[in-house]
């Protein structure tokens, strides 16, 4: 059983599934930050919960979109991997960045 949805997840979920239905029907973030008069910041820790929520959010470079089947997912979920590996990569290289503080404390 799916968590259930705040007004405003609910009004994205329906929109996206309703205009949004696969790859081909992608919108670029821009656009949605309009029809929902949000930021992309907003947009994007919407989509976020959605997805934690299980509800089927896909994107790629052309937009985001309702997936409409297990590939546009899969592919999503590589890019994903992707963002993880570049922010892991990242952290370690600050990690590293310490050394050029002598061991100055925080």
């Amino acid at each position: 059983m799916k968590e259930k949805l705040t007004p405003r997840e609910e009004k994205v979920a329906t929109y996206l599934r309703q205009n949004c239905y696969g790859q081909a029907h992608a919108r670029k973030s821009i656009e949605l930050e309009q029809v929902f008069h949000m930021s992309g910041n907003d947009l994007r820790n919407t989509v976020n919960r959605l997805r934690r929520k299980s509800i089927p959010i896909a994107s790629g470079q052309t937009g985001y979109f309702y997936a409409a089947n297990a590939s546009e997912i899969y592919t999503t979920l590589l890019n994903l991997q992707g963002m993880i590996k570049g922010l892991e990569a990242a952290a370690y290289g600050l990690v590293r960045s310490f050394d050029d503080f002598g061991g100055e404390s925080l």
